[in-house]
Order: structure tokens, then sequence, then C-alpha cells
């Protein structure tokens, strides 16, 4: 069974996602914090979506709470180079990546289903904080 794939592009105060469910495409914006992540859970449920495969952009250390909570409630997670999202949208002839999830996140998704993020590990959460970014 193909899971429903997620783009989540996420920015230090706001996450943009886009939810590809057989072709549909649903999007929303949600707050980068656990309030929001709450809602994304019920914007899910609203759907009847119970397990996503998320895509999101490695944005320096904004997406690893989202991240860690998405794989916590059972949602594949991949965290990939924004670069390799560039690559693929040129590879199909697409000039431009836009600034919102259908820009490039939820077409990659769905040609990486193999490459999943675990989760950071025993004290993974003690190093993000030393290294989370300010402000």
């Amino acid at each position: 069974m193909v899971l429903p794939v997620l783009g989540i592009d996420v920015g230090k105060f706001e996450f943009y996602c886009a939810l590809n469910v057989e072709g549909q495409v649903r999007t929303n914006h949600f707050p980068n914090s656990a309030a929001g992540f709450e809602r994304l859970h019920r914007w899910l449920s609203n759907r009847h979506v119970s397990r996503v495969h998320a895509c999101l952009e490695s944005t320096g250390g904004w997406s690893e709470e989202l991240a860690t909570d998405l794989h916590a409630h059972g949602h594949v997670v991949s965290i990939v180079n924004p670069l390799a999202i560039k690559s693929f949208g040129q590879s199909e002839l697409s000039r431009t990546k836009t600034e919102t999830p259908l820009g490039g996140v939820v077409p990659y998704g769905k040609t990486i289903y193999g490459t999943t993020w675990q989760g950071g590990g025993k004290g993974a959460g003690k190093v993000y904080e030393l290294i989370k970014p300010n402000g």
C-alpha cells in the first residue's frame, strides 16, 4: 500500500503542508510549535488520513521537532536535502522551485520511499538543544 505523501516546507515560525491522497492535493499551514503539530494531526484526521509519508526539507534545525513528533505518531518521515529537491525539479523540466510544498517536496516525496528518518536516538535531543538555531 502506498501511503499518502505529506510535503512540508518548514520555517522558523510556521510550516506549510501539501497532502497528496490519490492525486487530490490539499494544502494548509500551521504554527511551528506543539500546538501547530496538534492542529496538523487533527487536520489529517479530519481527512481520514491515519498515516502518511512526510517529506521535509532539512532546514537547519527547525524541522527536527516536527519530524520527531510525526515519527512518534507512527508516520514515515524523510528529511531531504533541499538541493536534491531542486535537482529533481530540474530533471522533471520544472524551471523554478516555488516557495510552497507543491514546488517540489510532494513530487519528490513520491520517489524516495526507501529513504526514511528514524529519529535521532538516545541523547539526540540534548545534542539538538546544543546546536538549535538561535532566536
